[in-house]
């Protein structure tokens, strides 16, 4: 009678458990979608906003903003996270408000993950994400590369902030795959608007390519459309609730920089913070 006693407290207690991180989880996650809102700077600091989808929002993944923030944070800057996960293009550009009324002084742009999710399976984001999203047209190339030159026109505009553009890193750390070819023919795009508007390019694709390229060899997992949601719900499940660091849902899931095969654990988001860093400290560094 006293182990059934035992064990029946044990199940409560890690049920309660569970039920609690859980609830932690899903208040994180509210209101959903995120509704990103003007931010204004205080005396002296220096406003930065960080316009992206979920990688940029870092609930999903290790986030570089954070990292960032923990390195400049004290050094007069300000951040303001306006990543929202799921958008694309399109969608940033139908939300650019908040960020033109916070009047920033930086602007570094990372978005085309789910530009590129929509353009593999023939022009649309999965069911799901497409009913909340609402991409009005297929997704091509020439549409990602009008929208972004959309969004850096309206905040030239706008504002007085110097912009960057993040190139869009790797889905799945197969590099030589199918999908990352077609990475690399939407980053000719992030790059060719960043030299026509006078934006910055940051190397995040390329310095993500050489880490990898860089580390023993081994199997390197290519990106699986069919599998991606399930790898998504399960690397936020162990670290959300089982407690799990993001590296080591990296290991579990036979990863090395990503948790799921686009999002990113502590070295993908050290890495991406490590291309904007110097950039941010140097006011006047040539681009990259």
């Amino acid at each position: 009678m006293s182990r059934s006693r035992s064990r029946l407290g044990l199940v409560i207690a890690v049920t309660l458990a569970l039920g609690t991180a859980l609830a932690a989880f899903v208040r994180k996650l509210l209101p959903f979608p995120r509704k990103i809102t003007a931010q204004h700077k205080g005396p002296g600091e220096t406003l930065v906003t960080f316009f992206g989808d979920s990688i940029t929002e870092g609930l999903m993944s290790a986030s570089f903003v954070d990292v960032l923030a923990g390195r400049l944070g004290r050094d007069g800057y300000r951040f303001m996270n306006a990543g929202v996960g799921g958008d694309t293009t399109y969608n940033l550009l139908e939300r650019l408000d908040p960020v033109t009324e916070s009047h920033p002084d930086v602007v570094v742009i990372l978005v085309g993950t789910n530009d590129l999710q929509a353009y593999l399976r023939g022009g649309f984001l999965p069911p799901l994400n497409q009913a909340l999203k609402k991409l009005p047209q297929a997704m091509t190339p020439e549409w990602y590369t009008g929208n972004l030159r959309g969004i850096v026109t309206r905040l030239q505009q706008a504002t007085p902030a110097r912009i960057a553009l993040c190139s869009i890193p790797p889905l799945g750390e197969d590099l030589d795959a199918e999908a990352n070819e077609s990475v690399q023919l939407f980053n000719q795009a992030v790059r060719a608007i960043a030299a026509e508007l006078g934006a910055v390019y940051l190397p995040v694709y390329e310095q993500m390519d050489a880490w990898l390229r860089a580390q023993p060899s081994r199997p390197r997992q290519p990106f699986d459309q069919s599998r991606v949601g399930g790898l998504i719900l399960r690397a936020a499940w162990m670290h959300n609730i089982l407690g799990h660091r993001w590296d080591d849902v990296s290991a579990r899931t036979g990863l090395t920089l990503q948790t799921d095969s686009i999002h990113f654990n502590d070295q993908g988001a050290k890495l991406i913070a490590d291309v904007i860093e110097p950039w941010l400290r140097t006011p006047d560094a040539p681009q990259p």
